[in-house]
């Protein structure tokens, strides 16, 4: 799958664990968090970085698990029942503090409150960083130069609006 310096590589018998850090903009209950850490884990298990369902399970009910060849350890910004803006020092603070202390190989990145609270962290930091779910552009909150050439240690999925679909249904809903 690589070399063994590579994020994606599983070790082998005797060899360091991968370590990934989850760094979710919402909370435990909240379904967009449920769904995204359901396809997360989903991925995991494929790509045999879970050994079986039932640490799926315990992920998800305990925020960490540890299987044959990685650690995975996820923390919860609360953006949703949180003003992020008035504690964002506080935030970046720990973010800060649970990557040092962690040292995680790879940092995935869920939604907009977790990418703008954390870019000042994680950027050209030697860990590769992953995000899904972004409305805004990355390059708003600083995880990228620009679109065509991002550059950094940042990479992920931008998720664009639907803007013309949106106003279309809207017109049928209420033509006035």
């Amino acid at each position: 799958m690589g070399s063994s310096h590579s994020p994606f590589h599983r070790p082998g018998r005797g060899q360091a664990k991968t370590k990934f850090l989850v760094i979710d903009s919402y909370h435990k209950e909240y379904n967009w968090s449920r769904e995204t850490h359901s396809g997360f884990c989903a991925a995991m298990l494929k790509l045999g970085y879970f050994d079986r369902e039932e640490q799926v399970a315990e992920y998800l009910a305990n925020d960490t698990v540890e299987s044959s060849s990685a650690i995975v350890k996820r923390i919860w910004l609360d953006a949703k029942r949180k003003n992020l803006k008035e504690s964002a020092g506080v935030v970046r603070s720990e973010v800060a503090r649970v990557v040092r202390e962690y040292e995680p190989q790879l940092v995935f990145l869920g939604d907009d409150d977790a990418a703008q609270h954390t870019a000042d962290v994680l950027l050209d930091a030697p860990i590769p960083v992953v995000f899904w779910g972004i409305d805004n552009t990355p390059v708003k909150y600083g995880l990228v130069e620009s679109e065509g050439w991002p550059g950094h240690n940042v990479t992920g999925v931008y998720q664009s609006g639907y803007y013309t679909e949106s106003l279309a249904l809207l017109k049928r809903i209420a033509p006035g």
